[in-house]
């Protein structure tokens, strides 16, 4: 596949205290939940940034009025490349819904392996990436020969964790072929959605050589509450 045929898209809200991971917030106060999310906002979107010239990258914000302050936050962390990209998100409750429709915005634009494209991944399959906790981190989606309709994705038990089987299942019923995560190679990780979680992240995360600017947050933040 070229890069033309490849999309990437990150589903992101401007990072600010109260409006981002909430349930962590109650343990640990807004203004540190912002600090952990805007960290791992960081590392998602310059890594997107340094996959350009193989995908096109789609950044798809939560809150439509508040594009330029998203484009301005992208610019300070060195992402300014992405802003060219930028779409809002559609202003539904329901996630799935502005999943199938960031899927539509992005295939207008001729791109036809929506989210991320490996040579494992065949034609008209579809996989998630699990999170330890029941949902999903990543959907890739082969889009050459269908798309995803309107209300595919409806009923899913959103933040619970019958999310993973559930979205599973509904993209079977879509058409797709869904393949195992361990057949893709993709891993399954932890959310950061409560102290526990940030907690036993950092445990991991301890025993990396180097610098990492998430990992220095959440010591500081689990010295002060744990």
């Amino acid at each position: 596949m070229t890069s033309t045929e490849v999309a990437v898209i990150v589903f992101l809200r401007c990072p600010k205290p109260g409006q981002v991971k909430s349930r962590l917030a109650r343990r640990i106060g807004a203004d540190n939940a912002c600090s952990v999310y805007e960290e791992c906002a960081k590392r998602v979107l310059r890594r997107m940034h340094g996959i350009r010239g193989r995908a096109r990258c789609f950044v798809f914000y939560s809150v439509a009025e508040e594009k330029e302050e998203v484009g301005n936050w992208l610019g300070t962390i060195g992402c300014s490349a992405l802003i060219e990209d930028m779409c809002a998100q559609k202003q539904s409750d329901n996630l799935g819904d502005r999943i199938i429709d960031a899927f539509r915005v992005v295939r207008e634009k001729a791109i036809d392996a929506v989210l991320h494209a490996s040579e494992e991944t065949k034609r008209n399959a579809a996989v998630l990436g699990p999170s330890l906790d029941g949902g999903f981190y990543t959907m890739i989606v082969d889009c050459r020969g269908m798309s995803i309709q309107e209300g595919a994705l409806d009923g899913i038990p959103w933040s619970t964790d019958a999310v993973l089987g559930e979205t599973s299942q509904a993209l079977g019923r879509a058409g797709y072929l869904v393949m195992s995560s361990e057949d893709a190679g993709i891993p399954s990780l932890r959310d950061i959605d409560e102290f526990e979680d940030l907690c036993e992240w950092y445990r991991g995360a301890n025993t990396w050589s180097g610098e990492d600017a998430l990992r220095d947050v959440a010591s500081n933040i689990i010295s002060d509450f744990a």
